[in-house]
């Protein structure tokens, strides 16, 4: 309604012909603000699923609606704040998402945390000897409402998901498939029963899962279809405040629950 308040008073420096908070430069007051506050739910979000109080995949949905609103119902921002929290990575850089996961998760100070979703953990089952000490402490956590095929009795599930969303949607599904491929190679695959094995016996320690390859899978879709959607926003106009969705609109919170669970 006011053009000049539209680019927070600044219309010599910023512009903004979507409407939308996309945040293609980090920096910027609000998209930090949106940043942190979508952190501070995160952390919350880990302690309610850790309690048992709210299921796994409905705690990455929550968290990823609450991203969305923040900021203000644009793709390519809410992938930007939530790959900080989730992925610990940042998108804004010079440097592919996908070779930051290479290098290693837990460089970002907005990071929330690998194993994020840890359903009803019991403390005593956690296992700092969990793969000879190559992938840290194995954090125990109950199946909770993820599906059969996409959990191995991991507590970074939602991590894992996110990072070949992200790569999907910042670089390109190729990548995401790449990124898949070598984290999980058919190679690895263990022979385990992941959902009847004793609860306080930790998965095996290669790090590597046919499950968590379809999860990767998962991932890939989720952000191949938001990069899709998001590239239609940009050339057709959609993200106009007074043009209506299209048809083919995916709702990030309920394209997970309708996927995950």
């Amino acid at each position: 309604m006011n053009r000049y308040s539209y680019v927070r008073n600044n219309p010599t420096r910023y512009v903004d012909p979507s409407g939308l908070l996309s945040c293609r430069h980090g920096d910027d007051p609000e998209c930090q603000d949106a940043v942190e506050e979508v952190r501070g739910f995160a952390e919350r979000m880990k302690t309610w699923v850790a309690s048992g109080s709210v299921l796994p995949v409905e705690g990455l949905a929550e968290t990823v609606d609450h991203a969305y609103l923040q900021f203000e119902g644009d793709y390519r921002g809410m992938m930007w704040g939530l790959t900080h929290v989730i992925g610990g990575f940042d998108a804004n850089t010079l440097v592919p998402v996908w070779w930051q996961g290479f290098q290693g998760a837990g460089f970002d100070p907005l990071f929330v945390d690998q194993d994020w979703l840890p359903y009803r953990n019991n403390p005593e089952y956690n296992d700092p000897e969990w793969g000879a000490g190559q992938f840290g402490t194995w954090i125990h956590s109950l199946r909770g409402d993820w599906r059969e095929d996409y959990w191995d009795k991991t507590a970074n599930q939602g991590y894992h998901f996110w990072f070949l969303a992200s790569v999907a949607f910042f670089e390109g599904p190729a990548w995401s498939l790449a990124a898949n491929l070598y984290h999980d190679s058919p190679a690895c695959w263990e022979d385990y029963d992941f959902i009847h094995s004793p609860e306080d016996e930790p998965p095996p320690g290669s790090g590597c899962s046919f499950p968590d390859f379809l999860l990767g899978l998962k991932g890939l879709s989720f952000g191949s279809a938001l990069r899709f959607q998001s590239l239609s926003f940009a050339f057709n106009g959609t993200g106009c405040p007074d043009t209506p969705l299209p048809a083919s609109f995916v709702h990030p919170g309920s394209w997970i629950r309708s996927n995950l669970r």
